[in-house]
């Protein structure tokens, strides 16, 4: 049997966000072979539909981001030559590499079609942990004073960054799911965002839906997208009103010491400015930059605490790339911007500024491969003949008439 570029979409997709987001520590060795299964399988995939579709004359994708992403990856391959950890390196470039080929195969399909994969991708992992939550006691995890959910994930901010993320994809109503499909969609992800209880995410999610919903208020489809929103604000602060937590407790951690300093934030902020001051050109190494910062952490703080994580992007950048890998992430940065007026608004410009908000205080577009890296592939290679493919498929009734009415005349 022929294996369709949807149904690999959806393997790859699925394979791409289990790989970066999904905790397998507990399995050891059994979890990294799935996992380096999985990558291997993401590759072969693409390779394979790019074989195929060597002979054919067909532009699927936007050869200025593509080579903007290959610079990327060719300057994380030089960096080999200066990584301080050259493991956390080889690991980096094969996380960008997999998602480089999660994205080739998703933006064949044409935007809206990409788009729905990823989210019902997400909403089904999203689906299994609030399944596996009342039974799985890893599920909630005691962080800054409070239970927060992580189900499936490394922790509450690796399911709360794509959640919001996806909430805006929603928002911006390109979906092609009946409206009853939309509805479910809407509330698991948005369930899972707020048992999270991560701020800044709910916030960058917030931001995002509000802009698409201003963007698109004649289409048909904001009422299934409000009343579900609303569902699921209501669950939350339920949850809120029941566990006695007041408006200021759910707002602030620690009793409030904890915004001063944004959840110390700032003092890791400090370190990692210390380090990229020891290396500004070229910094420490695709990916190793962390290594650094843990090392460094290590040896200033007297709470035997340490950290990865710069949690912001920019500062990430300079830790791993120094200030040429800045200017190159600036440069694509710019680009999504730039297209984002020009390439279905309605869905890039919100998750522009979703994504924009999350990386001020995470890794947001910088992570390891996974589902925020992917977003921006997709920003990066999308145009305009993307979003017209997606129509030859066979989709409900109501999504088929939406699409020949034609995207641009709801932008």
């Amino acid at each position: 049997m022929k294996l369709s570029r949807h149904t690999a979409a959806y393997i790859s997709v699925f394979c791409a966000l289990f790989i970066s987001g999904v905790d397998v520590s507990q399995a050891e060795v059994f979890g990294s072979w799935v996992k380096a299964s999985m990558t291997a399988l993401v590759i072969m995939l693409a390779l394979a539909f790019y074989l195929h579709s060597i002979n054919s004359h067909k532009k699927i994708t936007n050869q200025t981001g593509l080579y903007w992403i290959a610079c990327l990856i060719a300057l994380a391959g030089l960096s080999l030559a200066w990584s301080i950890d050259l493991s956390a390196t080889n690991t980096a470039i094969v996380a960008w590499i997999y998602t480089l080929c999660a994205a080739y195969l998703l933006i064949g399909l044409g935007l809206p079609s990409a788009m729905t994969v990823i989210v019902v991708s997400f909403a089904w992992l999203c689906a299994i942990s609030l399944a596996l939550s009342p039974i799985w006691p890893d599920a909630f995890m005691l962080n800054q004073g409070a239970m927060r959910f992580r189900g499936l994930f490394y922790g509450p901010h690796a399911l709360a960054q794509p959640a919001a993320i996806c909430l805006c994809i929603i928002a911006s109503g390109i979906l092609l799911v009946r409206k009853s499909v939309l509805f479910m969609l809407t509330l698991i992800i948005g369930a899972c965002l707020l048992l999270t209880f991560s701020r800044q995410a709910l916030a960058a999610a917030m931001t995002g839906i509000v802009i698409a919903m201003l963007m698109r208020v004649r289409t048909y489809s904001h009422i299934a997208i409000i009343s579900s929103i609303s569902i699921f604000l209501m669950i939350g602060l339920s949850y809120a009103y029941i566990s006695d937590h007041g408006l200021t407790e759910i707002v602030s951690f620690d009793g409030g010491d904890d915004i001063q300093s944004l959840t110390g934030r700032t003092f890791i902020w400090e370190a990692t400015l210390n380090l990229i001051q020891q290396k500004p050109y070229f910094g420490y190494g695709f990916g190793a930059g962390g290594i650094a910062l843990h090392d460094y952490y290590q040896t200033i703080t007297t709470f035997g605490w340490t950290t990865y994580n710069a949690h912001n992007a920019f500062l990430q950048i300079l830790l791993d790339f120094g200030v040429t890998g800045l200017i190159l992430f600036l440069i694509m940065l710019g680009y999504w911007f730039v297209k984002s007026f020009s390439v279905l608004p309605v869905l890039f410009f919100p998750t522009f500024m979703c994504v924009m908000l999350l990386s001020f205080v995470e890794r947001g577009f910088y992570s390891v491969g996974g589902f925020i890296p992917l977003i921006l592939m997709l920003a990066l290679l999308s145009c305009n003949s993307c979003m017209n493919r997606a129509s030859s498929l066979n989709w409900p009734r109501e999504v088929g008439h939406r699409l020949r009415r034609g995207w641009h005349s709801k932008i």
